[in-house]
């Protein structure tokens, strides 16, 4: 077992004093002590170490040779002490950063890999989430109230970088039980028969418009049922057979209803998911690296190629 010593480094100090003078009346007046209990003091340290570190037999007394060693060593504990308080004082003066990040619903595990990236390159900065409607997202980060925002877009943001993150597989949503539920694979030419339940585009552009534009290339007899005021509020309506609807993978992996039944379309359908930027900052960058680890992270997150994006403007 390593033997564990009890040197504190307030006796450190004071032996460093010590040294300097080599005298114990001229050390306890720098030092604002009683000589005799500097005396002590230093009596308990060669005791704890076991060795004596001054020769009282000469006049002026002087070091031993095991207490010029120890001198070196105690100079240099002493001054990674006092580097290590200059340090802690230095940092807690720097002002702490603050990432104001606006969010998608339902990121699920993707958002995990985002913070963890952010945390592992800048542990010194605080990321606060923000949860709002696309069109509010956006605004928000044009004014600098955010910094970046997380979008499932498909279009054109004024004013704002618009940079690919990943793509996430959309799934449709239909009652469980309905015959297109107990398929493996979903076609839309085959969902005629039920309506279909869309977020209000106002509140999810991006998914709205896509799911729109493949239905009607698949068949334009997909009847368009009501408005829905948000995804949760869509699955809610499809498990008491109200139509069908589509929502990100994401979503149904945080969990779904009762009565509900999530398949995969055939073919895949991916929604490309952007973030929005006023510009390229640092802020851009510790963005791309955390989705190129959402891509190599979690299944089902594929790039964003440029034929299916618009970048508004493109990063150069």
């Amino acid at each position: 077992m390593k033997e564990r010593f009890q040197v504190e480094l307030r006796q450190l100090r004071n032996f460093l004093v010590f040294a300097d003078e080599m005298s114990f009346l001229r050390a306890s007046q720098r030092l604002g002590v009683a000589q005799p209990n500097l005396t002590v003091l230093v009596q308990r340290l060669e005791k704890e170490i076991g060795a004596d570190l001054v020769d009282r037999s000469t006049r002026p007394v002087q070091l031993t040779p095991v207490g010029m060693r120890f001198l070196e060593e105690a100079r240099l504990v002493v001054a990674a002490a006092d580097r290590a308080v200059t340090v802690a004082r230095t940092e807690s003066r720097k002002p702490l950063s603050v990432f104001r990040l606006g969010t998608v619903p339902a990121m699920g595990d993707r958002l995990e890999v985002v913070l963890e990236s952010l945390a592992h390159r800048r542990p010194e900065m605080r990321v606060e989430l923000e949860g709002l409607p696309t069109a509010e997202r956006l605004e928000q980060v044009r004014s600098g109230r955010l910094d970046a925002a997380f979008v499932r877009f498909h279009g054109d943001a004024p004013g704002l970088v618009l940079v690919p993150a990943w793509r996430e597989p959309l799934l449709a949503a239909l009652p469980l039980g309905s015959p297109p539920g107990q398929w493996p694979g979903v076609r839309l030419d085959r969902l005629t028969g039920l309506p279909l339940l869309l977020v209000a585009r106002e509140r999810n552009p991006g998914l709205h418009d896509l799911v729109q534009r493949r239905c009607r290339g698949a068949d334009p007899r997909i009847a368009p049922g009501q408005a829905v005021a948000g995804l949760r509020g869509a699955l809610e309506a499809v498990a008491q057979g109200a139509g069908w609807t589509v929502v990100p993978e994401s979503l149904v992996a945080e969990g779904r209803p009762d009565g509900v039944a999530c398949l995969p379309f055939d073919p895949a359908i991916t929604l490309p998911v952007h973030f929005a930027v006023r510009a390229r900052d640092e802020y851009t960058y510790l963005l791309l690296e955390a989705c190129r680890e959402v891509m190599a992270a979690v299944p089902g997150s594929a790039p964003v190629t440029a034929s299916s994006a618009v970048l508004a403007p493109a990063l150069t």
